[in-house]
């Protein structure tokens, strides 16, 4: 068997992986359990899977499926195995577009947190040998942005991500959080970190103001 038959083969179950799991992602979305708040209060049940910016849902499993815009939503709670999830739909600071965003923490300091799944393909490089070529299978990650809005503020503030690169997050943090001292104070000397947010937000909630 030749090198590059190989390397085709390879691309091929990789590829073929991949189209598996994402079809299994969208079945057990489509398959998933949904209660919508509508603007004016009134709830509808059902299931469902939210695509972009619109929740497309069905009342039974074996009518078709109705679209409806975000805009027109409060707000998504959806029943994933062992976990219910709230989603809203918000406006972002800086930004023109709504963003749907998954609710994480709620208080005075709401967070929240939207998910990029990002595949990176493989590549052909050597392989410490001269002379021959290596290949690398390629993966998916997720790209996790995080979002707070405080009551009474009508948009909410991006704040970190688990990008390479991204905001200094000790700074952005200490601004907002700047009306609770003892806060600011455990962010600066790094006490707690960007991996700690929930911490943080929690801290927020329940000894500031």
């Amino acid at each position: 068997m030749n090198l590059n038959y190989l390397l085709k083969m390879n691309k091929k179950i990789i590829t073929l992986i991949i189209c598996l799991l994402t079809t299994l992602t969208t079945l057990k979305a489509q398959n998933a359990k949904v209660v919508i708040t509508l603007k004016n209060g009134d709830t509808i049940m059902g299931y469902g899977k939210i695509k972009s910016d619109y929740l497309k849902y069905r009342i039974n499993r074996n009518e078709k499926s109705v679209k409806i815009h975000f805009s027109k939503l409060e707000r998504v709670k959806i029943y994933y195995t062992g976990e219910t999830t709230n989603y809203v739909y918000l406006k972002v600071k800086n930004e023109e577009k709504y963003k749907v965003l998954e609710e994480v923490e709620t208080g005075n300091v709401n967070l929240y947190k939207l998910s990029k799944q990002v595949y990176s393909p493989g590549y052909m490089g050597s392989n410490g040998n001269i002379g021959s070529v290596g290949f690398s299978g390629g993966y998916s990650y997720n790209i996790n942005s995080f979002y707070v809005k405080k009551n009474g503020e009508t948009e909410a503030i991006h704040l970190a991500s688990n990008e390479l690169f991204s905001k200094n997050f000790k700074e952005e943090a200490s601004e907002y959080f700047k009306d609770c001292p003892q806060l600011v104070l455990k962010i600066q000397n790094k006490e707690l970190k960007k991996r700690d947010l929930i911490e943080i937000i929690e801290f927020y909630n329940h000894q500031c103001n």
